[in-house]
């Protein structure tokens, strides 16, 4: 059931993304008097497709491929590399007859109805939602090292004091760490009070490599201290004699303080004995609780932790959703050129159909959901305006050499340029998806 809420949400969010950007494509041709032919969501490579009608000029439908889409505007070399009507001299209302500003702005549209969707989706969850967090001032401050964390020195317990130079107080939420200023630098310096003590700590010269391979989840948390808020029917848990409200103090004789700590430490084990307090006084030693697959004793934790929640009003919403949609942008953009430069393995850091689905989750979760859609379409934004031919930035780039040489390229060269896009594109879908396959199948 989790794998089908996976591929649900991910056809779910292509569909949208796909339709938005395709529309920006199609809105500015159609307002430039240009004829367009097809308007698809997801390829219909073979002409195979799953639905399709005709309105006016234009077939619209949904093909099988679900990695893309695309708008057949006439006169336009693309993808379907249609020569024979690229063979006559040019119709007014064909794509290549139009001025060059002209050609230029439906070229970009796409990619601007991306950034525009990715900025509404983000103020609208801000509207919808707020902004839950948990603030670092009214909260325990010491953190919890996690396998990657403890690599490099860290220790559970550990009081964060700087991070490159940025004191941790001055910070309102934990995560604000995890920003491009701190994790996309090189040789991290981390302070902490240990024991009374102050102690430095520098990342190696692999970290981001590393955090990308382990994921930011086994660098560092914050710490939460928790309770047993409710221990579900016929789970183990139910059998040891775990109880509602009981403290968790050990696991398999190893202190715990915090939940991500206990969690972290239940996922490698397949037996536990679980030491906890009740009632304040009684020390209570619960042994032979079987783990499930996913490394749980079938309880649901409370977090011993002071929230905050910020409200936003519907304008102050889209000031709020600007920035993040904003920030998220120029953060995506660091790791891509942290990725060209080489700082970054490109077998951790791209992701193909099957990684994005697994990013989705198998639990459907609106704010979860839109989310992750609104940062995809900032990241489609991005990708369409990279220079290859056949992406959106291909085609500025040839179009930019017309208006600087003031000659038209020729028919021959468009499409040998094209056919060359297609192939680096499909060799990079076919990439991520086995990519994807090796990831998944390496970590199980």
């Amino acid at each position: 059931m989790q794998t089908l809420i996976m591929i649900g949400q991910l056809l779910l969010g292509l569909s949208i993304l796909v339709a938005i950007h395709e529309l920006g494509h199609f809105l500015a041709a159609k307002a430039f008097g240009m004829k367009v032919d097809k308007f698809y969501i997801f390829f219909d490579f073979g002409k195979v497709k799953l639905f399709s009608f005709k309105r006016g000029e234009t077939e619209y439908g949904i093909g099988w491929f679900p990695l893309g889409g695309y708008v057949k505007v006439a006169g336009m070399i693309d993808e379907s590399m249609e020569r024979e009507q690229l063979a006559k001299p040019p119709e007014p209302w064909e794509f290549r007859a139009k001025p060059k500003w002209q050609r230029l702005i439906v070229m970009v549209a796409g990619v601007f109805m991306n950034l525009v969707l990715g900025i509404i989706m983000f103020s609208l969850i801000s509207y919808n939602y707020g902004d839950t967090f948990i603030p670092i001032d009214k909260n325990d401050p010491a953190i919890v090292a996690l396998d990657y964390g403890q690599e490099v020195g860290l220790q559970t317990g550990d009081t964060l004091i700087s991070v490159n130079g940025i004191k941790y107080t001055d910070l309102k939420k934990f995560r604000d760490l995890y920003s491009y200023n701190i994790l996309l630098s090189n040789n991290i310096e981390i302070v902490v009070q240990r024991n009374g003590e102050l102690k430095t700590i520098k990342t190696p010269d692999n970290f981001l490599n590393a955090v990308t391979d382990k994921t930011v989840d086994s660098f560092m948390m914050q710490s939460y201290p928790f309770h047993v808020k409710k221990v579900m029917k016929r789970s183990s848990a139910e059998k040891a004699g775990l109880m509602n409200d009981d403290i968790i103090l050990s696991i398999n004789d190893e202190k715990v303080l915090y939940f991500q700590d206990f969690t972290h430490k239940l996922s490698k084990l397949k037996d536990v004995n679980l030491t906890i307090l009740r009632g304040g006084t009684d020390t209570i030693l619960l042994s032979g609780i079987k783990t499930d697959k996913k490394g749980r004793i079938g309880f649901e934790a409370s977090l011993d932790v002071q929230k905050e929640i910020i409200t936003y009003g519907f304008f102050e919403s889209f000031r709020v959703g600007n920035k993040k949609a904003w920030f998220m942008l120029k953060e995506n953009t660091l790791g891509f050129i942290k990725l060209f430069s080489g700082d970054v393995d490109v077998r951790k850091a791209i992701k193909g159909p099957v990684g994005i689905a697994t990013i989705y989750g198998g639990d459907w979760i609106w704010l979860n959901f839109w989310t992750i859609t609104a940062l995809l379409s900032l990241i489609l934004a991005f990708m369409n305006l990279l220079p290859i031919p056949a992406l959106d930035g291909g085609h500025v780039i040839m179009i930019f050499i017309e208006m600087i040489s003031g000659r038209q390229i020729g028919q021959k060269t468009m499409e040998v340029i094209q056919t060359i896009g297609m192939i680096i594109v499909f060799a990079l879908i076919i990439f991520s998806v086995f990519n994807d396959v090796i990831q998944q199948w390496f970590s199980h």
